[in-house]
């Protein structure tokens, strides 16, 4: 199976998934219009890594900022992972966050008290 990997726009965030490793990684934005056409292809992706995962699977986020639209889908990402948990890898997320942005770290937190999930959260200083 192939790395995937996506370049960031101003809009869109940089995604560099990592199957030989299990690390995942998503920075930067993601102000997408229509996240659909974005996160599909991801999901996709992600559905065909989980048939062969690594033992454990680490998810870092370093979003600085995201849409609503794209947080739900940010949210199936994390859950479709979280239904293979402890049966085929075993799932952790690192979550960064900027240090004045309250928001989102408590996006984090939400996802967290959603899903039985290892969650590190680490502050950015800016």
């Amino acid at each position: 199976m192939q790395k995937l990997v996506i370049k960031n726009t101003l809009k869109s965030p940089s995604i560099d998934f990592n199957p030989e490793t299990g690390i995942f990684e998503m920075s930067g934005v993601s102000l997408i219009e229509n996240t659909l056409d974005f996160y599909r292809p991801i999901l996709k992706w992600l559905e065909e890594y989980l048939k062969t995962p690594c033992q454990s699977t680490t998810f870092v986020f370093k979003l600085k900022y995201s849409n609503t639209s794209s947080l739900q889908f940010i949210y199936d990402i994390i859950n479709l992972i979280y239904l293979e948990h402890n049966k085929k890898t075993v799932l952790s997320i690192i979550w960064y966050y900027i240090s004045d942005d309250i928001d989102m770290k408590e996006v984090g937190e939400d996802y967290q008290d959603s899903f039985d999930i290892n969650f590190t959260f680490n502050q950015i200083e800016v």
